[in-house]
């Protein structure tokens, strides 16, 4: 199964914020991950990179509309929304995963300095806090473009799939268990990233009707679009990305095989430090909701209704 995320990059204050980057596997023999088309999503500077986690949204008149890479396709305009459904998993739940974050952390800083985080609180360049959450996501759909009046509609929906999911799935009446089981390094869809990511062991088959359910009835509701993961996709949570990219002779920034190979050997020294902790230590988290994200607007789903 394939897995999910998204990043954001800006200029000025969180309103003017733009959708983002999400990472995706590439051929792999466990299969790939998040993958987004390329037409629905924003590129994302590779130079000044915002220091937040990511929205996904548009969250004023202005920032609403579309950025250079959005208006070569016809179907993003002025108005579009990006909504989102994923899991989240609060670090303050789970000390042993905060604290396993936060040594990947010093690691990665000093191995690469331009490794950026997407959690703890990073100042951004006028000393500012950065002002990140502190919760991993995996994403159960991908970016979504919703028109201005369809937001309610998206967000109703989206409810109703998440407590409708058949009791086939073998859900615990308010929550389900994932695992992780390495450290993965998964490129962004326009490959101009890659993003250092958790991926999941255990919880497949609950993520897969999740995501599935999600799709049907999206799909119903908004039609000729689609939603879900394709299969073979590896779910995961992504903590850090890097660029990958390098200056062009005068043709413009370039992904970098060079860079792409540092950084699948970085990938390989953070698994041989910390993948062993990550399985034994971390071990199984609770998830007792999922939340729905409508630009700036965050619904909270509890899972209570699985059974």
């Amino acid at each position: 199964m394939q897995g999910l995320v998204d990043y954001a990059s800006s200029d000025d204050d969180e309103a003017k914020e733009e959708p983002v980057d999400q990472p995706v596997a590439v051929g792999s023999e466990v299969a790939t991950s998040s993958k987004r088309p390329a037409d629905k999503q924003a590129e994302v500077s590779s130079k000044k990179a915002r220091k937040t986690l990511p929205k996904l949204a548009f969250d004023d008149e202005a920032s609403r509309q579309p950025n250079e890479q959005e208006q070569h396709h016809p179907h993003v305009v002025r108005g579009d929304w990006l909504g989102h459904v994923y899991l989240p998993l609060p670090l303050d739940s789970c000390t042993r995963l905060e604290s396993l974050l936060g040594k990947m952390r010093r690691f990665l800083d000093k191995e690469r300095p331009d490794v950026h985080h997407l959690l703890g609180r990073e100042a951004d360049e006028e000393g500012q806090d950065g002002g990140e959450e502190e919760e991993l996501h995996i994403s159960l759909t991908q970016p979504i473009l919703v028109r201005a009046q369809e937001r309610p509609t998206f967000v109703r929906i989206a409810r109703d799939a998440l407590v409708s999911v058949p009791s086939s799935t073998h859900y615990t009446p308010s929550s389900l268990s994932l695992g992780f089981s390495r450290l993965v390094l998964l490129p962004s869809s326009t490959t101009a990233r890659a993003f250092f990511a958790l991926e999941v062991s255990q919880g497949h088959e609950q993520l897969q009707a999740l995501s599935g359910r999600l799709d049907e009835q999206l799909r119903a509701a908004f039609r000729a679009r689609e939603y879900k993961w394709p299969e073979g996709t590896r779910w995961h949570a992504s903590f850090a990305w890097c660029s990958t990219l390098e200056e062009g002779d005068g043709e413009g920034d370039r992904t970098s095989l060079r860079r792409m190979e540092e950084l699948h050997r970085l990938t390989d020294k953070l698994e041989g430090k910390f993948g062993d902790q990550l399985r034994s230590a971390v071990g199984s988290l609770r998830v007792s909701s999922a939340c729905v994200r409508m630009g700036r607007k965050v619904h909270v789903v509890p899972l209570s209704g699985l059974s």
